[in-house]
C-alpha cells in the first residue's frame, strides 16, 4: 500500500489526497469498532431500562424536532425480548408514540439488537395513526451505565419517519 504516490490499493479513492484516503481509512476503522464493541459485550441482564434524547424527522408534519424517549425491556432468554417503548417529539404540534409489545432480537446473544413494535401516534392536532416501528441500538458499556447510540424507521401514514438518538441504559 501506497499512500504518497497516488500507485496503489486506494489510489482509486474518490479523493487523491492522500491525507483524505488517511481520513477515510480511520472512518472505517471506527465504523468497524463500533460493530465490535456490541460483539465483545456480553448481555448479563433480564431488565433493561433506557432513557435517551435525539432528533426525529417527521413527514407528517416535515419537520426534524427534539426528541425524548424511554424503552423497557425484559429478557427472558438471551437471544429475545419483550417491552415497551415510548417517544415525545417536540414538534409543531407536539407527537407522543407509544409502541407495544416491542419485541427484541439480540442475534448474537449480545446487548445489540433489533427491535420491532406496533406503535400508535398522536398528537393534537395530527390526530390518531397506527403503524410499525423498526430499529437497532449498539450499548457502548461504561462501567454501570451505557451509551446507546439508537435508530429507528416508523412506518406510519404520510411516509416513514427516522428517529437518531442517544440513550443512556441504567
Amino acid at each position: 500500500m501506497q499512500f504518497a504516490s497516488g500507485h496503489g490499493v486506494f489510489s482509486n479513492l474518490p479523493f487523491s489526497h492522500p491525507a483524505l484516503n488517511r481520513f477515510k481509512i480511520l472512518k472505517f476503522f471506527a465504523f468497524a469498532l463500533g460493530i465490535l464493541l456490541p460483539i465483545a459485550a456480553h448481555a448479563d441482564y433480564d431488565q433493561r431500562l433506557s432513557v435517551g434524547l435525539g432528533f426525529a424527522q417527521l413527514n407528517n408534519p416535515s419537520q426534524t424536532a427534539f426528541a425524548l424517549g424511554a424503552e423497557y425491556e425484559y429478557r427472558p432468554d438471551p437471544m429475545l425480548g419483550i417491552g415497551a417503548v415510548g417517544n415525545y417529539i417536540f414538534a409543531n404540534p407536539g407527537i407522543t408514540f407509544l409502541g407495544a409489545p416491542d419485541l427484541f432480537l439480540h442475534p448474537l446473544a449480545t446487548d445489540w439488537l433489533l427491535s420491532a413494535s406496533p406503535i400508535v401516534e398522536f398528537g393534537s392536532s395530527v390526530g390518531t395513526h397506527v403503524g410499525v416501528r423498526l430499529g437497532t441500538r449498539i450499548p457502548i458499556p461504561l462501567g454501570s451505565i451505557a451509551i446507546v447510540p439508537e435508530f429507528a424507521v416508523d412506518i406510519i401514514s404520510g411516509g416513514p419517519g427516522y428517529l437518531f438518538g442517544f440513550g443512556i441504559e441504567i
